[in-house]
């Protein structure tokens, strides 16, 4: 049977917390809708401004990731 029986193009609101969720969870499956038609949307409940490590530069700051992240994922 197939999986994906539309007929006609959909619209897929994609729900995830965080910038890149969505590539790591179903980045895969996501392309294969694009590539067929579909309009894919995200919605991110965050920006990813706490991705803060030790090797992070000492002039980050949260607002700059957040920019950053969301250039990022405008990107992907």
């Amino acid at each position: 049977m197939d999986p994906e029986p539309w007929t006609s193009p959909q619209k897929i609101l994609v729900i995830l917390a965080h910038p890149d969720d969505p590539e790591f969870f179903c980045g895969a499956t996501l392309a294969k809708w694009a590539r067929a038609g579909h309009l894919v949307t995200y919605l991110l409940l965050t920006c990813g401004d706490k991705g803060f490590n030790p090797t992070t530069h000492p002039d980050m700051t949260p607002d700059k990731l957040c920019a950053i992240r969301h250039d990022e994922q405008y990107a992907a």
